[in-house]
């Protein structure tokens, strides 16, 4: 049976109560019942087919409720805003996109001419920003234009201010903190639908009601629940998978603080140029050897093994033919097989192959 954990923090705020929504409608449109507990302990130890679904935003939070699930036998499905970390018990999740969100709208705002770039409102506590972080810092190639909310909004502002001058578009790293700009900008004189644009995270209501309205890049909230069924109903259908994970997609909310231009899709030459280069891995003759030798193993048969070892031990082609149980012509056929696999010129070449590496 399934049963459902909340955060509490995370289901007082507007994405809790949207991922709830979701995951009620779904589980109402299926005929279901996924009852809310408060601790694990209220599912009962005859229950032998347990899954819970952890919702919540706090990755210490997941953690826990990971590691005490696994120890009763209980496999957990994570509703997390950021790509899970090493955890000591297999589970599976279903991810809110937000790097992929940051990624969406620096190529956007680059679309439209916007390329001097800052991220505001980065909370350092929180395992969701510092993937936006490493994102944003990635797509930039530098540390500039970061802003971390380190004692207030307010504050953090007053530093923007001091460099407003730089930008030309900012990514905030959730709707409240984009309202909350477009708010200051307005006080001193700058004109978030002209000067700066303004893109925010969350896809809120308030994004689409407050003047000037806010463009905001969304997770697909209104599909979680259907993610979440679907996965727990491939894990109870597929007892061999220990742990699986859905990503969420995005939508992108055009409004007025990004003067209402539309999203053309990313164009060449923008996001950040992936280099070419040698993987010396691959390169490495000794692994190389291994990787053939690997390649020929993997077709093998138990003949084709039987005809391996008879090879190492010198034996003739006749001998191999008898102690194989197949012709002497069916003997050399299979060795001209592994000497085309490995790339080896004779017989000679492949025993002494084999010698090397066995």
């Amino acid at each position: 049976m399934l049963y459902l954990i909340i955060e509490r923090e995370y289901g007082e705020f507007a994405w809790g109560r949207r991922s709830l929504r979701s995951l009620q409608e779904e589980v109402r449109k299926r005929r279901m019942t996924v009852p809310e507990i408060r601790s694990l302990e209220e599912i009962p130890r005859s229950d032998e087919e347990a899954y819970v679904v952890l919702m919540g935003s706090t990755e210490a939070w997941h953690h826990y409720y990971v590691r005490e699930a696994g120890k009763r036998g209980i496999h957990p499905i994570a509703l997390t805003c950021y790509v899970p970390v090493y955890m000591e018990e297999p589970f599976s999740s279903v991810m809110q996109d937000a790097q992929g969100g940051v990624s969406l709208a620096v190529n956007y705002l680059r679309s439209l001419g916007r390329r001097r770039l800052a991220l505001l409102g980065v909370n350092p506590s929180s395992s969701s920003d510092s993937g936006i972080v490493r994102v944003f810092r990635y797509l930039k190639g530098n540390d500039d234009g970061i802003f971390e909310n380190v004692d207030s909004v307010r504050n953090m502002f007053r530093r923007f201010e001091r460099r407003i001058g730089e930008f030309d578009g900012v990514i905030c790293t959730n709707d409240y903190v984009a309202i909350a700009l477009v708010h200051y900008l307005q006080t001193i004189g700058v004109d978030p639908t002209s000067q700066l644009y303004v893109v925010g995270y969350g896809g809120l209501n308030l994004t689409h009601m407050c003047s000037p309205s806010i463009t905001s890049v969304s997770d697909d909230m209104e599909h979680i629940g259907q993610a979440v069924i679907s996965l727990y109903q491939l894990l109870v259908k597929n007892p061999t998978i220990t742990s699986a994970s859905v990503l969420l997609g995005k939508r992108l909310y055009i409004r007025e603080t990004t003067g209402n231009e539309p999203w053309e899709g990313r164009k060449a030459g923008e996001g950040r140029e992936i280099l070419s280069g040698t993987n010396m891995f691959y390169q490495d003759e000794e692994i190389a050897e291994m990787a053939k030798l690997e390649v020929l193993l993997c077709r093998c048969d138990e003949t084709d093994l039987a005809v391996i070892e008879c090879l190492m031990n010198d034996d003739t082609y006749a001998a191999i033919a008898e102690k194989c149980f197949i012709s002497e012509t069916a003997v050399k056929y299979r060795v001209q097989n592994m000497k085309a696999i490995c790339g080896l010129p004779s017989r000679e070449a492949l025993v002494g192959f084999f010698r090397k590496i066995f």
